[in-house]
């Protein structure tokens, strides 16, 4: 009965839309008249989209449905982020012009030393949220800096193999940090907690070493951990 009643109402709709008279697609109808006509050439950073629907009584669904209609597109690369822009309009004319760039405000600016920081404590194994929380900045802001979208300069200077590095997972990361600093005699599961918070790691990812055949439990349940390398070694002592 419930499935009946969603049918007639469903092809309710789609007669409305038929003959014309369904409100909602009047309304974006008019909504994409205007966009067509009053919308930049230069396009408009996210912040200034919404903001601009917002005035003609629309909410952040309308860059939704322009989006999906075609009426707009999306394009990356410009200031680090997305701009919109009609269809129509070619964005590469525009890619070297300074006036379409975000305006950063004070507490968004970002600086050539916090994005050689971020490079740093990623590759000593530091999770991407708390290098942003340490450094100061949005996760998709260190992100964009590791990517190479954000202060090119910084990852242009990084040898190619750092650069790979950059591009590689943060477990890679973590565990190449851990087999270069690992002491070789071990660690006790207290000790072993303590080496990896400053990485901003809790006990919870001795298991996923231990998985990963990086560390392994020498002796009794007080034991120390190892590097899985070393454990050889550590018996012929």
């Amino acid at each position: 009965m419930i499935a009946a009643g969603n049918a007639k109402r469903a092809a309710k709709r789609e007669a409305k839309k038929l003959n014309g008279t369904d409100t909602g697609v009047i309304r974006f109808q008019e909504l994409k008249k205007h966009v067509l006509a009053t919308f930049p050439e230069k396009g408009m950073f996210r912040g200034e989209f919404v903001a601009y629907l917002k005035a003609l009584g629309w909410s952040y669904r309308g860059l939704s449905l322009l989006l999906g209609d075609g009426t707009i597109k999306s394009v990356e690369g410009f200031g680090g982020i997305q701009r919109y822009f009609l269809t129509s309009v070619d964005p590469e004319q525009f890619r070297e012009d300074t006036s379409v760039m975000p305006l950063l405000s004070k507490r968004a600016k970002i600086t050539e030393d916090q994005a050689r920081q971020v490079f740093q404590l990623y590759f000593d194994g530091m999770p991407k949220r708390r290098i942003g929380s340490k450094v100061g900045l949005s996760l998709p802001a260190v992100s964009r800096i590791l990517k190479g979208k954000t202060y090119r300069n910084v990852y242009i200077g990084l040898s190619p193999e750092n650069q790979k590095r950059a591009a590689g997972t943060q477990m890679d990361l973590l565990i190449e940090r851990v087999r270069e600093t690992l002491p070789a005699d071990g660690l006790t599961s207290g000790q072993l907690v303590l080496f990896l918070k400053p990485l901003g790691y809790s006990e919870g990812l001795i298991p996923k070493l231990a998985k990963a055949n990086v560390i392994v439990k020498t002796g009794s349940q007080k034991g120390k951990w190892l590097l899985h390398r070393a454990q050889k070694r550590y018996r012929l002592i």
